[in-house]
């Protein structure tokens, strides 16, 4: 009898499928942690797509991205109105969302992801809600900001917003990326037992720079690393910096960009604070 001498072939192992959804790829600290994530991940065994529910990509100038890695872009209708019938619009109305996000449930129904992880604001889980009826997939929600803080809200304002988070965020395995929002999750029990709840923190090691030379007596340097944006708190930081002693040899490095620049550029000026403070910009270093 003859012998047929066949090659062993070792079956392909099928990737795990991870979709990220986040609302744009502007200059941001979101978008970096969305994107640093993705590069670090194998894609012989992680099959990754980015959707970005808008058209914004100003944050891949500074990555090549690897052919592994889709990023699709969308064009999801946003609301800014952030009042509190609209909060409860979007959490008891599926058919709002199911409309406003047509276009991205039906991406997400193609792939068929084994993961689906949002990065968005929390009306926004109502679309990962609706798209796990479909495809059976596991959600995760990173939860990058401080949603509220107790007493924020008149309290029966902030009852309802407890119970409208939670009614959201019980579908999904969290991330926390900071102690504050992990504690914050915590203070109002957004949780739910039989999910994931994790805290990895969104730090930069301050053991992998070292300074050019010794520290000076008498001397304060901040450098302070975030968009150019109203919600984070520049002009407090600046009023801030104004009430230093004048005896106190100090440094204030802003590193990003944004809409307010103008703004702040003006205010450094009017108030003969050049010597003290630098705008530098975006930075890729």
């Amino acid at each position: 009898s003859k012998i047929k001498n066949r090659t062993a072939t070792k079956p392909t192992k099928r990737r795990t499928k991870i979709i990220h959804v986040l609302n744009s790829l502007e200059i941001g600290g979101l978008p970096k942690v969305v994107l640093d994530l993705c590069m670090n991940l194998n894609t012989e065994i992680f099959d990754i797509s980015i959707i970005v529910l808008s058209r914004n990509r100003e944050m891949l100038s500074q990555y090549t991205i690897p052919e592994g890695i889709k990023i699709i872009y969308t064009d999801y209708l946003f609301e800014n109105n952030y009042s509190l019938r609209s909060h409860l619009k979007f959490a008891l109305f599926k058919n709002i969302t199911r409309k406003r996000a047509k276009q991205v449930l039906e991406i997400i129904s193609e792939i068929k992801p084994d993961i689906l992880h949002l990065h968005t604001t929390p009306r926004e889980l109502m679309l990962g809600i609706l798209a796990q009826k479909n495809t059976r997939c596991e959600l995760v929600y990173s939860d990058h900001v401080l949603r509220m803080t107790q007493n924020e809200y008149k309290w029966h304002i902030q009852f309802i917003l407890i119970r409208i988070f939670r009614s959201l965020y019980k579908y999904y395995n969290l991330i926390a990326v900071s102690k504050t929002v992990e504690f914050n999750i915590r203070q109002f029990n957004w949780l739910n037992k039989n999910k994931m709840f994790k805290l990895i923190e969104n730090t930069i090691d301050l053991k992998t720079f070292t300074p050019e030379k010794k520290k000076q007596k008498n001397y304060i340097g901040v450098v302070y690393v975030a968009r150019l944006d109203a919600v984070k708190g520049h002009f407090d930081l600046l009023e801030a910096w104004k009430k230093i002693n004048s005896s106190v040899i100090k440094k204030l490095f802003l590193v990003g960009d944004g809409e307010l620049r103008g703004k702040l550029a003006h205010f450094i000026a009017e108030n003969k604070l050049e010597n003290s403070i630098v705008l530098l910009g975006n930075r890729n270093d």
